[in-house]
């Protein structure tokens, strides 16, 4: 998959609304059963911990798939644009 369709794919899931939904309803799942558990359960508290953790890497790593394409398009203009300041001033100053 190139950048650019990494990106496209990542914006899709952002907006869908079902899959904001699906992972605001998952988090607030994990929290609640943080909130309600006893001090008995550590293990399962850390499991849910790293639920949440895993929900929020999940969520910041399709952001970051999602500004790829922008970055790329963003190192592509520097770089034309340096070849442009290059030429120009080869013409120049010879």
């Amino acid at each position: 998959m190139t950048p650019s369709e990494r990106s496209d794919c990542a914006k899709r899931w952002l907006e869908d609304p079902l899959f904001r939904e699906t992972l605001a309803d998952m988090r607030e799942q994990i929290v609640r059963k943080l909130e309600s558990s006893t001090v008995e359960s550590d293990e399962a508290e850390h499991e849910r911990v790293l639920s949440l953790k895993a929900l929020k890497l999940m969520e910041t790593m399709l952001k970051i798939y999602a500004a790829e394409a922008e970055v790329e398009k963003s190192k592509a203009e520097q770089v034309a644009f340096m070849e442009r300041t290059r030429s120009l001033a080869r013409a120049w100053f010879g």
